[in-house]
């Protein structure tokens, strides 16, 4: 089984995978090889590949606003049987490992929700008091730094629980 990952800046695929796990809304879906077609959203951004060989090898990827769908089949008009495949396809994502550096996230969020703290600011500086005007002009950079900071958030989360699990 194959499990592609996607994204607007990069690819990633590891091959051989036996099973994907993706947690939903609704609970976590295991994927194994012979699945069938299945398109869902990913939104609790936890996707772990499973490979089991000599060693059982476990990948954690931090995804933000992802889709995934399995297929076997090609996506041209043949028809052509292909070994089961994950592909996912996010904004970004992250890899993180049982023993990733937590501080490393952590000193990148902080630096990142000072830097949206200080847009904020001068946005509230540049309007005065009125927080309805404040939401409204809030500039694409703010938004950005904002969907940053809470992704960052959330692989700091699930990075703290892959470590317990270590």
């Amino acid at each position: 089984m194959d499990f592609i990952l996607l994204t607007p800046e990069q690819n990633y695929k590891i091959s051989g995978s036996n099973r994907v796990k993706a947690h939903l809304k609704s609970g976590v879906v295991e994927i194994l090889d012979g699945h069938q077609f299945l398109i869902g959203l990913i939104e609790n951004n936890l996707i772990v590949a499973e490979s089991l060989g000599d060693i059982k090898k476990e990948q954690f990827f931090v995804v933000q606003d992802a889709i995934f769908i399995v297929s076997d089949q090609s996506f041209e008009s043949n028809n052509l049987k292909l070994p089961t495949t994950v592909y996912v396809y996010a904004k970004t994502f992250v890899e993180l490992e049982k023993t990733t550096q937590r501080e490393t996230f952590l000193k990148y969020y902080e630096s990142k929700k000072q830097e949206f703290e200080q847009e904020l600011a001068q946005k509230a500086k540049n309007n005065g008091d009125n927080v309805v005007e404040l939401n409204l002009v809030l500039n694409s950079k703010a938004l950005l730094l904002k969907e940053e900071v809470e992704f960052l958030r959330s692989v700091l989360f699930i990075s703290e629980k892959i470590a317990q699990m270590a």
